[in-house]
């Protein structure tokens, strides 16, 4: 799965890849990703493989939960979604789901409502980055 995402994210070598890598800050020799993509050695780290679906995501590669879940299988990681409609509060609806699953991760879309509506209300996006006891992955 590394090499399909890889290149559907459009890094055409993985010298690019390790480049956007670097730029998070994690350096890596090509010889690794190398391993990697022939399955022969994984990433065990948990933030290498954050690193990647942002990436991955960043760059349209991942778009959904099942493409997520596709790219983790080889890891023993999975992504679970929950959609809960209707929540008066979003942003409490969303912390509730956090003390439920205690994920590694959480990834929530940052789409603002007008601006005088987040002045007087406040941000979904604000509230969920200061009450989350993990950390909040935003794309916009």
């Amino acid at each position: 799965q590394f090499r399909k995402y890889r290149l559907k994210a459009e890094f055409s070598t993985l010298s690019e890849l390790g480049l956007a890598l670097s730029e998070k800050g994690l350096n890596y020799e090509d010889s690794i990703f190398s391993h990697w993509q022939h399955g022969t050695r994984i990433p065990l780290s948990r933030n290498i493989l954050l690193q990647l679906i942002e990436i991955f995501a960043e760059r349209k590669a991942l778009t959904t939960p099942d493409e997520a879940n596709e790219f983790l299988t080889p890891y023993e990681l999975n992504a679970t979604y929950v959609v809960d409609f209707g929540a008066a509060m979003p942003w409490k609806a969303i912390i509730d789901q956090i003390k439920i699953f205690d994920p590694g991760l959480v990834v929530i879309g940052a789409f603002g409502e007008n601006r005088l509506v987040e002045l007087i209300f406040g941000s979904t996006t604000k509230q969920v980055i200061m009450e989350a006891t993990c950390p909040v992955l935003l794309c916009r």
